[in-house]
């Protein structure tokens, strides 16, 4: 799995901290836009990951196989379902922002 780099652990620590309140709303979209790449591309990754698990410890004939480890395959589970919660959060809040100014013009 790749790893988030510096920059964008730079902008989620910046779009939750609390100088988020004082930042403009055009700056808080494209920060909240940039997080949600980068959850969509987490979220990705663990697809991935969790259906090569998934994939080894079942055989051809729908029976089990290897057994996975350390419960990787629920850890990855619950991480997938947050990482869900999170790209469509800053959807929501997307659609809020555009929906206002639709409003608003």
């Amino acid at each position: 799995m790749t790893r988030l780099t510096e920059s964008m652990r730079a902008c989620v620590r910046e779009l939750i901290s609390e100088e988020a309140t004082a930042m403009p709303r055009d700056e808080i979209l494209r920060k909240t836009k940039a997080v949600s790449q980068v959850l969509e591309a987490l979220r990705n990754e663990h697809r991935q990951t969790l259906n090569s698990l998934q994939s080894t410890t079942h055989n051809d004939d729908g029976s089990h196989g290897t057994t996975c480890p350390d419960g990787r395959i629920g850890t990855l589970t619950r991480s997938l379902e947050q990482l869900e919660l999170g790209v469509s959060e800053a959807q929501v809040c997307t659609c809020i922002r555009f929906h206002c100014l639709l409003l608003i013009n």
